[in-house]
């Protein structure tokens, strides 16, 4: 735990909170996770690895973006991590829902199944700043960021 004031690097909440997550300060956590992600977030974090991404959903998929690598636990979004990175540039973060994902990078934004408000949403963001991070639910609930100052929501 942190004394005075740490970094949050990213929270994660799956849809209906069976997983959760934080990430703060050099290599600190808090979580209700599968065990294959904290196992793999823990090897990052004796790699002095920063985690700049989190996700997990309820089915118990889950990713993991830090300043080196990217993995999930589904080899369909680590696919599309490894194409987001090859076609759109650095990748900031990802959101994963029961149904879908969306992973923001430095050049755009690639995603599935996204529900149609959450889109909406990230479309309308989008023309205003440039979107960093994406947080969503499959019933359309969205945050979106640019991770430092602005940000809007939709529930």
């Amino acid at each position: 735990a942190c004394e005075n004031s740490c970094k949050i690097h990213d929270i994660c909440i799956s849809n209906n909170g069976k997983y959760w997550c934080v990430v703060y300060g050099n290599g600190g956590m808090c979580a209700l996770a599968p065990k294959t992600f904290s196992k793999q977030i823990r090897n990052y974090f004796a790699n002095n690895e920063v985690v700049q991404s989190i996700s997990i959903n309820d089915k118990g998929d889950w990713a993991i973006i830090t300043d080196k690598h990217m993995y999930s636990s589904s080899a369909e979004v680590h696919e599309a991590l490894i194409y987001t990175h090859d076609s759109l540039g650095k990748v900031y973060s990802i959101a994963l829902s029961e149904n879908g994902y969306i992973i923001c990078a430095a050049n755009g934004a690639y995603f599935n199944n996204l529900p149609t408000q959450a889109y909406e949403a990230l479309i309308r963001r989008a023309k205003q700043t440039k979107v960093k991070i994406v947080k969503f639910t499959d019933s359309g609930t969205i945050l979106v960021t640019d991770g430092e100052n602005s940000y809007s929501y939709c529930m």
